[in-house]
């Protein structure tokens, strides 16, 4: 299924090629094709819709998880956030535009499509070790990348449940 926002998608392809050009250390993105690039913000879509957040959907009917109804507590802002009730215009939009729930939002799904993007096989752990000796050199407690970087997690934290501190413990 290709890309289609609002439906698949928080953001479109444009949104984070737009996003990631002023960031460091993209070159996986920038070298990426396009399907793959839109296969990893589906992805990662996916994996950010399946999160407690707080509130409820506006609308039992709607593909993702956001637009929201209720609040949330923002830590960094010291203030209690409102969830707007945005709704998925199909064209490209500019985050300046937006209510603080989607920019966080947006910005974790950049993040997270390009940690994919650098992460090849990440989702498949079926290779993964923990132990690891060739010759006299060895390795223990080899860690494998997290699906969700601590960097990820402190965006959209403050828009789970209980402010993120139950949900993350184990991963």
């Amino acid at each position: 299924m290709a890309l289609i926002k609002g439906v698949n998608s928080f953001v479109t392809l444009n949104e984070a090629d737009s996003y990631l050009e002023d960031r460091a250390d993209v070159a996986a993105w920038k070298n990426a094709d396009d399907c793959l690039k839109e296969t990893c913000l589906i992805t990662a879509t996916t994996l950010l819709d399946e999160l407690p957040f707080e509130g409820g959907v506006v609308d039992i009917d709607q593909d993702l998880a956001f637009p929201r109804s209720g609040s949330f507590r923002d830590q960094s802002r010291g203030m209690r956030v409102s969830y707007s009730t945005y709704t998925f215009p199909t064209t490209d939009e500019a985050d300046n535009t937006l209510k603080r729930d989607m920019r966080l939002l947006r910005r974790a799904t950049y993040e997270l499509s390009y940690h994919l993007i650098n992460n090849e096989g990440l989702l498949d752990r079926t290779g993964s070790v923990t132990d690891i000796k060739v010759g006299s050199i060895s390795l223990t407690e080899v860690q494998d990348a997290s699906v969700f970087p601590r960097h990820i997690r402190k965006i959209v934290e403050p828009m789970l449940k209980g402010g993120g501190t139950r949900y993350w413990r184990g991963w």
